[in-house]
């Protein structure tokens, strides 16, 4: 599993006027990186996921990325940020996930985030989540 990327003619080249949300999207090889997960030809939505675990009652925001695994390429995990007074745990996610969807969808990992990235209109940061997970790796 991994990040699916697009590069060609017919892709984008940038936005317009806007460097920093090119440098975000595009790579230095000209690389569209979509924010989608794909396995085999398969592809994982991260918001497919982000999707369902925000209908749980004790989860106020996540973030679904992909993380390096040995055998996969890449396996999708969660950065969650749990309802106040909540006591879900990280097996409660991935738990939760696994009840709903296909086994090459199951989030490996999660992280219960205290202090985790936010933008100014409060949502997780991906491409910060993104950097943090691939220093750690």
């Amino acid at each position: 599993m991994g990040e699916i990327w697009v590069r060609g003619a017919s892709m984008m080249q940038g936005y317009l006027n806007n460097a920093h949300a090119t440098e975000y999207m595009v790579d230095k090889q000209g690389f569209v990186h979509t924010g989608i997960l794909g396995i085999l030809m398969i592809k994982v939505a991260p918001v497919e996921l982000e999707v369902l675990l925000l209908s749980h009652s004790e989860i106020l925001n996540v973030v679904v990325i992909s993380f390096p695994n040995m055998e996969a390429g890449e396996v999708p995990i969660a950065f969650v940020v749990r309802s106040p007074n909540s006591l879900l745990t990280e097996d409660d996610v991935k738990k939760f996930i696994a009840e709903q969807v296909a086994p090459y969808k199951k989030i490996e990992a999660s992280d219960i985030c205290k202090q985790c990235a936010k933008s100014a209109a409060g949502k997780l940061l991906r491409r910060e989540l993104i950097e943090k997970v691939r220093s750690e790796t």
